[in-house]
């Protein structure tokens, strides 16, 4: 356990919401019961955070970022490539369907050979 390597090197570890010193031997009891209710209290946020996700792919909405080079549209919905990137999502999408490139092989040639697109030059993706 990580606390127990800290108190080996003489660092106390203080638990400042439950007002708990982690050295103290008369609170051990006190800090066990809080260690089990807030795993308790995770696992319940994550059921409920996964339920929302749910419902918001189900009511037809994208969870997390948009992939890359595309945008989210103002109805919150959909979403589509860059006008100006299309050619490029489109090609970069067709060579990772084909199962022989991933996504950061092709951007790492595109960095390597900044002729094709002046933006990819220094090793930086454009965002």
């Amino acid at each position: 356990m990580y606390e127990n390597e800290l108190h080996r090197l003489g660092i106390a570890v203080v638990y400042v919401m439950e007002r708990i010193i982690s050295s103290n031997a008369e609170t051990a009891a006190i800090k066990g019961m809080h260690h089990v209710m807030n795993a308790e209290y995770s696992r319940k946020l994550s059921i409920r955070i996964g339920d929302g996700l749910r419902e918001k792919f189900e009511a037809g909405y994208i969870n997390g970022l948009p992939p890359f080079r595309w945008q989210r549209l103002p109805d919150g919905r959909s979403i589509r490539p860059f006008e100006s990137e299309a050619a490029t999502v489109l090609t970069f999408s067709e060579r990772y369907a084909t199962g022989q490139y991933s996504y950061m092989g092709q951007a790492a040639d595109r960095r390597s050979d900044p002729e094709s697109d002046p933006r990819w030059s220094g090793g930086l993706a454009p965002r």
